[in-house]
């Protein structure tokens, strides 16, 4: 005889606790799962075939796969699904086959209509207005930080991808924002003529540098020298055909990092110059009488010079030291894809090992390389995402074939 068998989800007939060689159980399962064997056990010499078991239905989810590729799912036992990318999933994700049957509908995948989150990079921060398409996102760096970015807004693409989401950056990840440095030195050469024949002797120089002086320290539009961030130095002047040369720098010696002082400041002398404000009295060397002069209004030159101390970089008047995720060396600049640098100033980056790689350039951590998937060219079809746009492993793509 053989023992009646035990099936979880099913009902087994008949009820008899044994039966003989040569006699049958069935199993039906009940509502909600499918059989999975033979529903019919045959005892043969005391030995019962093989039980069947109950398992809830597979299924397929349109633009989504399970994971794993299981077709059968035991009681318990659960089913995650992954959409497609750029499709979002609805549903409780994993499903769970429970003692009914499945526990909950089955998950479904809907296109995306927006573009997926962005994080902020680092040192800095997102303006977003949105992500639906048409939205942008504006680069935001903290106070005393500058980015290292060529691009400071992006914008979400009718494709539902943001503008800098590439083949080279399919993640989206944005260059840092980095701390500024304070210059060894930044000062703001200016030239300007005097509407005077003057500057021949010594005298002549002393009267009208002392004017210029005076009149520059007087202006409050020039707030470097009106806030004291700066000091007015090498102050020169010579005879050029009947007109007085005048040159200076004006040094800056506070608020190191904001290299908007000068450039306020020069702003500033500019306009007074071709709006004929500079005007200032001189005592001349004959009789010593003193006259008002006024600078040539088309003849206000100026540069401004910045010097970065050793080991810091020089972006126009900004310094800076090389970020993680960058080498030094011949020149600041990322680390290729497929490297990582974790400590500023290196010369050099660390490539990934193991057949690995990164999503972008500038990666700064050894925990950034992984595998990484090329999506390829199909004949005779496509996949819902450009050929060349890099994917993880775990990512699922919709492949269309054309007709015929």
């Amino acid at each position: 005889t053989c023992n009646k068998p035990t099936i979880n989800g099913a009902t087994v007939t008949p009820t008899t606790a044994t039966v003989d060689s040569g006699a049958t159980y069935t199993a039906t399962c009940n509502d909600g799962f499918t059989i999975s064997g033979n529903a019919v056990m045959t005892c043969t010499n005391g030995v019962l075939s093989t039980s069947p078991s109950c398992v809830c239905a597979a299924y397929t989810v349109a633009d989504g796969a399970i994971q794993g590729g299981a077709t059968t799912f035991a009681q318990d036992a659960t089913a995650t699904v992954r959409c497609s990318y750029g499709y979002t999933l609805s549903g409780t994700n994993p499903r769970v086959c429970g003692a009914s049957g499945w526990a909950t509908a089955p998950q479904t995948c809907a296109k995306n209509q927006n573009c997926m989150t962005l994080t902020g990079p680092t040192g800095g921060s997102l303006d977003c207005t949105g992500a639906s398409v048409g939205s942008t996102c504006t680069v935001q760096c903290n106070a005393n930080y500058v980015t290292l970015s060529d691009f400071t807004e992006v914008t979400c693409q009718s494709s539902f991808l943001w503008s800098h989401q590439t083949n080279d950056n399919s993640k989206g990840l944005f260059s840092p924002c980095v701390e500024k440095k304070a210059p060894e030195s930044r000062s703001l050469a200016v030239s300007m003529l005097i509407e005077v024949d003057s500057c021949k002797t010594a005298d002549e120089k002393t009267n009208l540098i002392s004017g210029l002086e005076t009149f520059m320290g007087s202006q409050p539009t020039i707030t470097c020298l009106a806030n004291s961030q700066c000091t007015m130095e090498d102050v020169a002047c010579v005879n050029e055909n009947s007109k007085s040369k005048v040159t200076f720098n004006l040094k800056q010696t506070a608020d190191m990092t904001n290299e908007n002082v000068l450039k306020t400041s020069d702003t500033a002398i500019q306009n007074l110059v071709t709006s004929n404000s500079v005007t200032f009295p001189i005592k001349t060397s004959k009789k010593r009488e003193t006259v008002t002069v006024s600078a040539d209004s088309e003849s206000y030159t100026s540069e401004v010079a910045t010097a970065c101390a050793a080991g810091q970089v020089q972006t126009g008047d900004t310094c800076y030291t090389c970020p993680a995720g960058y080498k030094s060396s011949p020149q600041c600049g990322p680390c290729p894809a497929g490297s990582y640098n974790p400590t500023e100033g290196a010369a050099s980056c660390t490539d990934c090992t193991g057949g690995k790689s990164t999503f972008a350039s500038g990666a700064t951590s050894s925990s950034q390389c992984v595998e990484v998937c090329t999506v390829i060219q199909v004949q005779h079809g496509e996949f819902n995402v450009a050929v060349g746009f890099k994917l993880e492993p775990a990512d699922v793509l919709s492949l269309t074939c054309i007709s015929g």
